[in-house]
């Protein structure tokens, strides 16, 4: 009886040995599998924020998938107390450029081809924080992007329309079938130029940007530049008017791109994305013509929008063909 138990207990504690072995030699398994995925995530983690950084990360399907949501993915949206600095608030005026500044400073030159999109994701992501840190050392100064910058980032015109946030299919269908002209008159500080042509822009509208005769030679090519990456409905006026204020040259320069833009408006193709609007763009096939603008509004450089194209155009159509036109009688 003594013998039989012993041999049971012997088989128990056999049993035992074994299962504890196994369970070692798993956990030892499992140990060094979860050693190397570690060791593979970070060195794909650090390959891909040093190697990839000058590879710039745009998604293949670019132009067809890029929709607003995913411009607005990208960039940090904090809010200000527009009735405060209407006010006079000076906190809040503070507060508003610190945060302008800080975005800008997310698009200094450096960037260009050296940060991958997880970096400036995670850059994002600091602003509401970075703005507090940022009131404290308050300045007035902003860190512009040179014209280079833009030289440089247009040879890639893809990646810059992406980066930039450009709104490249229509909004609503109103929008689409209401296309409407705008002529800019610019003459100084490029990425002033470029940010409100970016807020102005939509794929069905047709854009003339006046470079003065008097502005420099890089500034006219930084110009031409960004032009360059929209051309089916921007482009730089033909002819170079050198404008003084209070002359007739300041009227000039409009007629120049009026003229630009009637031309324009004729027999262009569609460029926006079938998918969005199918029956639109395929109604005649390959041989879709867009709609023709039937307003023009004339801006400046230094000006920026207050409305949204959505906005402008049911002001628009609410004028049923008619005009609004400010003048000064003597």
């Amino acid at each position: 009886m003594r013998t039989t138990v012993q041999s049971e207990n012997r088989g128990l504690v056999g049993n035992r040995l074994n299962y504890l072995q196994t369970a070692f030699r798993f956990k030892f398994t499992g140990k060094l599998v979860i050693g190397f995925a570690g060791i593979s995530y970070l060195v794909l983690y650090f390959y891909a924020t040093y190697t990839n950084d000058d590879t710039p990360q745009v998604p293949e399907k670019l132009e067809s998938t890029l929709l607003l949501s995913e411009i607005a993915d990208r960039y940090q949206q904090i809010r200000v107390d527009c009735s405060a600095i209407f006010a006079g608030d000076v906190n809040e005026t503070k507060r508003a450029v610190t945060i302008a500044r800080l975005l800008a400073v997310s698009e200094i030159p450096t960037r260009y081809n050296t940060k991958s999109l997880r970096a400036l994701r995670r850059a994002n992501k600091t602003y509401v924080n970075a703005v507090q840190t940022d009131l404290q050392k308050w300045s007035w100064e902003f860190k512009n992007i040179p014209i280079q910058w833009y030289l440089n980032a247009t040879k890639d015109c893809a990646w810059f329309r992406w980066t930039r946030g450009y709104i490249i299919t229509p909004l609503t269908r109103e929008e689409a079938e209401f296309p409407v002209a705008f002529s800019l008159m610019v003459y100084k500080d490029l990425e002033m130029v470029e940010r409100l042509l970016r807020s102005v822009y939509r794929p069905q509208n047709f854009y003339c940007i006046h470079v003065d005769g008097k502005s420099g030679h890089m500034f006219y090519q930084g110009v031409q530049a960004i032009a360059s990456c929209f051309p089916g409905n921007v482009r730089v006026a033909r002819r170079r008017v050198r404008v003084f204020w209070g002359h007739f040259s300041v009227l000039e320069p409009e007629l120049v791109c009026m003229e630009d833009l009637w031309k324009m408006d004729r027999d262009e193709p569609v460029s926006f994305d079938n998918a969005k609007f199918p029956a639109e763009n395929r109604r005649n096939g390959q041989n879709t013509r867009r709609k023709k603008w039937k307003y023009l509004i004339n801006l400046t450089g230094q000006e920026f929008p207050l409305k949204t194209n959505y906005e402008l155009v049911k002001i628009l159509k609410a004028f049923k063909g008619a005009n609004s036109q400010e003048g000064t009688r003597r």
